[in-house]
């Protein structure tokens, strides 16, 4: 029985972030390097906003309604939507490798070894997904020496 099981599955698939890395950092908000990021891009077009404001007009309706709550957000503060995005996508980026290179986010306890045992015992290919952008995802798997163990690296953006 256990032998067919094992046949079955070719891949297993890890999300990265809270899977095994640790993205909500350590400080007293979770996620404040991710807030950081955020008031930068705003304050980019002179917008200032409490974490609350953030989470009630561009955080919940990213999540609930997707590109239709960027472009309600942008609508809102009269910023141009792809614009707003580029730039937001560059200062989250930014601000997570650095939580990343100064030990902010690590990875979750264990993981490392969870990822090593199952590369080790060969039964099947290992992949990593994730919402976080690719830069993200190919930054994290180098810096943390884990690349060599996944046969499948990819975000929203693309799969490698």
């Amino acid at each position: 029985m256990e032998k067919e099981m094992v046949q079955k599955y070719q891949i297993v698939l890890l999300d990265m972030d809270n899977t095994f890395l640790d993205s909500r950092g350590k400080g007293e908000i979770p996620n404040e390097w991710a807030y950081g990021a955020f008031e930068k891009s705003l304050r980019y077009y002179g917008i200032t906003l409490t974490i609350a404001e953030m989470n009630n007009l561009f955080i919940a309706p990213l999540y609930y309604e997707g590109v239709e709550g960027v472009i309600k957000f942008c609508n809102t503060f009269g910023l141009d939507s792809e614009e707003f995005w580029a730039r937001r996508e560059r200062d989250i980026i930014e601000a997570k490798i650095e939580a990343i290179r100064s030990g902010l986010i690590k990875l979750c306890n264990g993981s490392e070894e969870t990822i090593k045992y199952l590369n080790i015992i060969k039964r099947f290919h290992l992949a990593v997904v994730s919402d976080s952008q690719q830069a993200c995802v190919d930054y994290t798997l180098e810096y943390l020496k884990l690349k060599q163990y996944f046969a499948v690296c990819g975000t929203g953006e693309i799969v490698n």
